[in-house]
């Protein structure tokens, strides 16, 4: 049994071999004739054959190699999944909190400025008027403007707790209002959808995919039987 195993691998490692020499083969290859055609449709067919082999030899390596990872995948996201949801479920909940505070943060912090501003406008006409009892119209001047020009900064602080390995960061997203308004360079074409009805509606599926918008013509594709 032992024996039969070499001999099989020995036969599939010349197979691999030859293989990776057939690209420069098909290079070489000059179909101008019915002989050259006939040659070339013969290696075409060994190579077909050759791969037959190959496959019979690695695909059950393959797809014992892919249960395996399909148990162990399955076995992983038992347990992975659950925390994977209980993720999505928080994450909003955080993100909600985040942001009420920040409004709220916000709102304190415009009523603050308000209240500094509307003070230190308030104090900078008390000295203006100062300045201009005193004669010195271009001072009062500079403290009006500068009380304009550069209002008091105000700074509230978040009050959402600083955790450390939790973070946030705004992202742009978005939701599709009407698709008729959205420009063309943002439709894409499904590919596999039109090839779906291509094959079977051929040239008339010009019209039905949008007449203009594809040109739909035959080429010869070449098959050869693994038989």
């Amino acid at each position: 049994m032992v024996e039969q195993i070499d001999i099989v691998d020995v036969v599939i490692k010349k197979e691999q071999e030859t293989a990776l020499t057939l690209p420069a083969q098909a290079r070489s290859f000059t179909v101008a004739t019915g002989e050259q055609y006939q040659r070339a449709a013969d290696f075409l067919l060994v190579n077909k054959a050759m791969k037959k082999k190959i496959e019979e030899h690695h695909n059950p390596i393959i797809e014992a190699a892919n249960k395996t990872h399909k148990l162990a995948v399955a076995a992983k996201k038992k347990f992975t999944d659950p925390i994977d949801e209980a993720e999505r479920i928080i994450k909003p909940k955080m993100a909600a909190y985040v942001d009420a505070q920040e409004a709220k943060r916000r709102k304190e912090q415009e009523r603050l400025e308000l209240e500094a501003r509307a003070k230190a406008e308030k104090e900078a006409m008390k000295r203006a008027k100062a300045a201009e009892k005193a004669g010195d119209a271009e001072l009062a001047a500079q403290i009006l403007d500068e009380a304009v020009s550069a209002p008091p900064v105000v700074t509230v602080e978040s009050t959402v707790p600083q955790v450390k390995g939790i973070s946030t960061a705004k992202i742009w997203t978005y939701r599709i209002d009407n698709i008729e308004k959205m420009s063309r360079l943002f439709l894409m074409a499904n590919d596999q959808k039109i090839r779906d009805t291509i094959k079977a509606m051929g040239k008339d599926a010009e019209k039905l995919v949008g007449e203009g918008s594809i040109t739909v013509w035959q080429e010869t594709s070449m098959r050869g039987s693994k038989g």
